[in-house]
């Protein structure tokens, strides 16, 4: 079970309260499950200035063996870059599109291959194996969403 500061929250609980209008009864009940619904809620955890609860929401795979600990980018790279790609039924490349403009399917492959196989190494904190023409432009990206 997990322990809770009551103080913090009754206090954080009238602050809310000072700040609403209306009855005196449903603003402090309002005031006190929202304070309440504040303390519940998980920190972030960071990790060597990645932060590990962004990453893993919006994808990203977190590997942990043989005394390594990584997370896998390949998940997040589309959303991240802006590619959007359409396929056949047989899983070729239809159509590409980098932030809403038209490029060829080989140009694609170029975009992806910056993350297809991009980690992050926790102990260090370093990405590797991130390559490419869209390498900078990953990292770029990578840096402003999720570095700590």
């Amino acid at each position: 079970m997990k322990n809770y500061n009551l103080s913090s929250i009754m206090r954080r609980a009238w602050e809310i309260y000072r700040t609403l209008t209306g009855d005196r009864i449903a603003k402090l009940s309002y005031a006190m499950k929202f304070a309440w619904a504040e303390a519940k809620v998980p920190a972030d955890e960071i990790l060597n200035g990645w932060n590990l609860t962004k990453l893993e929401k919006a994808g990203a795979n977190r590997w942990t063996k043989y005394g390594k600990d990584r997370v896998y980018l390949s998940r997040i790279g589309d959303a991240l870059m802006g590619l959007e790609l359409d396929f056949y039924k047989s899983g070729n490349v239809c159509g590409a599109w980098l932030n809403n403009e038209k490029i060829s399917n080989r140009e694609s492959f170029r975009v992806g291959e910056a993350y297809s196989r991009a980690y992050i190494d926790l102990a260090s904190g370093k990405v590797y194996e991130c390559v490419g023409r869209y390498a900078d432009d990953f990292m770029e990206k990578l840096n402003a969403t999720f570095h700590a």
